[in-house]
């Protein structure tokens, strides 16, 4: 291997581990473990900043720039970090040429977190086709509508996501089989019109919280899915049937029975995590530990992802923030 040159631009409120860890990852790396001490990383890292001056990262660390944009040498790969001071560099020309042109000199371009808005507003994403992320609300299938989760998609778009929110007839307007009907053609057709969205139809995934949850579990029959997460769901309704939740469901047994996939697994599907927070009500989450365990035993691609802490409701932030644990689930699969 003929040795490599780095570059990773950094800006004022660049986020310290988004730069930092390629940085130590490059700098670390031997071709011979065994000659760790003695040999250098085939990897010459360098900082470079629009100017010499020290660039101030987010936490108020200081960092001395190892070159500027004038006196970058060539470059092999380019790492493009993200943080909070992405938005105000989105509208900074010097730095997106810099990044434009350079992203077409180098074998390897990559970013992270929200460097990724930097490559899209150098226009190096154009004619890319994103996955996308359709969201099922919650709500007991009686309440809720899906406007208040846009907020959902601050998280995915600086992950490259399209969000679609899906909405449903609720009950007792509908009963469950309309409901589930509904949610099944709406899967459907984000997936025949991604395309028409920048999005990518091979790559459309489904997730819902709670009532979201088990609905996301009921589209599973989609063979065109990508993937889903099922978010503190429900997936046998017996329970729901025999308690006050029932009486606008109307719920008999029969129509509980064909609308559980506790009961129903699939033959084939598209890998599918099943996640709860671990301080969540006793029952959900025996049932998220439960239903996971069927899927695959089954032998269904998924996994079970028990979050430490989180309750029914704040759960939703590890698909909100950028560094959720459940958004990068979602990542993984993408």
């Amino acid at each position: 291997m003929t040795n490599k040159r780095v570059g990773i631009p950094i800006f004022p409120a660049v986020e310290v581990l988004d730069f930092c860890g390629p940085y130590e990852v490059f700098s670390v790396t031997r071709l011979n473990e065994e000659r760790r001490r003695e040999d250098p990383s085939p990897f010459e890292v360098l900082l470079v900043a629009q100017s010499g001056e020290p660039v101030v990262a987010t936490g108020g660390l200081r960092v001395i720039p190892d070159a500027t944009l004038e006196t970058c040498p060539p470059l092999d790969i380019l790492v493009v970090p993200g943080g909070w001071g992405t938005r105000k560099e989105m509208s900074n020309q010097r730095l997106l040429t810099w990044i434009s042109e350079r992203a077409r000199q180098v074998e390897t371009l990559t970013s992270v977190c929200t460097g990724a808005m930097l490559l899209g507003e150098a226009g190096l994403l154009d004619g890319r086709r994103a996955p996308t992320l359709a969201y099922i609300h919650g709500g007991y299938w009686q309440m809720n509508d899906k406007e208040p989760y846009a907020f959902l998609g601050e998280g995915l778009r600086v992950a490259g996501f399209n969000l679609v929110l899906i909405e449903y007839t609720l009950a007792p307007a509908a009963r469950m089989d309309q409901i589930v009907d509904e949610v099944r053609r709406a899967v459907v057709w984000v997936i025949d019109h991604a395309p028409e969205l920048g999005g990518d139809p091979a790559r459309v995934y489904v997730s819902g919280h709670s009532a979201g949850g088990h609905l996301t579990a009921m589209a599973m029959t989609e063979s065109r899915l990508a993937g889903a997460v099922a978010i503190s769901g429900i997936y046998d309704l017996e329970p729901i049937r025999l308690n006050y939740l029932n009486e606008k469901l109307g719920l008999d047994p029969a129509e509980a029975e064909r609308n559980s996939p506790m009961r129903h697994l699939p033959r084939r599907a598209a890998p599918l995590v099943v996640t709860v927070g671990l301080g969540e009500l006793p029952e959900l989450v025996r049932q998220s530990q439960e239903y996971a365990a069927a899927w695959q035993g089954r032998g269904l691609r998924g996994r079970y992802l028990p979050v430490p802490t989180h309750d029914h409701f704040s759960i939703l932030e590890e698909l909100a923030q950028p560094n959720g644990t459940i958004l990068e689930a979602l990542r993984e699969m993408a």
